[in-house]
C-alpha cells in the first residue's frame, strides 16, 4: 500500500494507523527543514507475509521512502 500527502508527524504512532498486519515505512514532512507546515509525507505499508526492509538512497530532505521487498527469489525496490 502506498500513500502520499499523509500529513502525519511525530505525534502519530504507527500503531494508530490501524495497519497491524503491515510493516510501516514512512517519511513525515519536516516542517523545520522545508518551511512547509501542511500536507506532505509518504508511507509504504508492506504486509507481514512479505519480507521487506527500508533502504536509504538520499540525504533525507525529500518526502520519500524506499523499500526493498523480497518476492519469491527476486527483490523489488
Amino acid at each position: 500500500m502506498l500513500l502520499s500527502e499523509t500529513s502525519l508527524n511525530e505525534n502519530f504512532a504507527d500503531s494508530e494507523l490501524g495497519l497491524g498486519n503491515y510493516d510501516i515505512y514512512r517519511k513525515d514532512r519536516n516542517s523545520v527543514l522545508t518551511g512547509k507546515f501542511r500536507n506532505g509525507g509518504v508511507l509504504i505499508a508492506v504486509h507481514h507475509s512479505l519480507s521487506s526492509e527500508r533502504i536509504q538512497v538520499s540525504d533525507g530532505l525529500l518526502d520519500e521512502v524506499w523499500v526493498r521487498i523480497k518476492y519469491g527469489q527476486a527483490y523489488i525496490v
